[in-house]
């Protein structure tokens, strides 16, 4: 959960940056396990006043239950929980954001179709798909941002743009990092000796709302050298590389603070 915790905070906080004056009132969890993005959504959005999970494991939701009891936000205790299978749930209502974190890849193409249709429909400001950073993580990533611009969505991120995808024309993926301190415990009980983790992850924002979508993003780590940085960038004109060199005094210093999964803007 901490880990996927942290993918699933690092797009909550996307979304917020790139859909400028996002205000949610209430967040849909779609394949919520214990309420991994209910804790994200909440921590990024203080706007939020109503949450409801969907869950098909009782027991997963019964500990995601507990969990909030130790929290200090009062939305996560009041949540909705909905015992329900993805593949049978239906919308009764609209919700402004609507996530679906490490869940589509347990479906079948057609299972996942019929879902992302049904929560578009649910859909009244954002939907975020975020799955593990893996190929085929990134196989139903590419798959649901293609339905998404079928069924007429912006993209807010991690895309520049809504043309066919350059990662997947190249034979690669499209996936991003995020590092996870340990405490003790928790290196004790994943049994690592390491005080971090990095959690890779996949992710698609589609929106309803006016999005601020990257001018390019680096898809890569940035690789720094003495004099000079190089930047591997998905743009409107696909995959570049861009050499930022010290003598380009304003951008080198800005490139000092840019990482891999950074919008990238001249």
């Amino acid at each position: 959960m901490p880990a996927t915790y942290a993918a699933v905070l690092s797009v909550m906080e996307e979304a917020a940056h790139t859909v400028p004056n996002f205000a949610p009132i209430s967040v849909l969890d779609l394949g919520s396990g214990p309420g991994t993005a209910l804790w994200a959504a909440v921590e990024t959005f203080p706007s939020l006043g109503a949450a409801q999970a969907v869950e098909r494991d009782a027991n997963l939701a019964e500990l995601g239950k507990g969990f909030v009891l130790s929290s200090d936000l009062p939305l996560l205790r009041t949540a909705k929980w909905d015992i329900q299978d993805l593949r049978t749930w239906r919308g009764e209502k609209k919700h402004d954001l609507v996530v679906a974190s490490y869940a589509l890849g347990e479906l079948t193409p057609h299972e996942r179709h019929s879902l992302i249709s049904r929560a578009w429909e649910s859909c009244q400001g954002i939907l975020a798909v975020v799955e593990p950073g893996t190929r085929a993580g990134f196989g139903v990533v590419v798959e649901v941002r293609q339905q998404l611009l079928e069924l007429g969505a912006s993209l807010a991120a991690p895309c520049p743009h809504s043309q066919e995808c350059p990662m997947k024309a190249a034979g690669d993926w499209c996936h991003f990092s995020v590092r996870v301190e340990r405490s003790a415990e928790h290196r004790r009980l994943k049994q690592g000796e390491l005080g971090y983790e990095d959690e890779k992850f996949s992710y698609v924002i589609a929106s309803r709302l006016p999005a601020r979508a990257a001018q390019s993003r680096v898809v890569r780590h940035p690789l720094r050298f003495s004099g000079h940085t190089k930047l591997q960038l998905c743009t409107v004109q696909g995959l570049q590389e861009r050499t930022v060199t010290r003598s380009e005094k304003d951008l080198y210093r800005k490139v000092k603070r840019i990482d891999w999964g950074s919008a990238w803007e001249e």
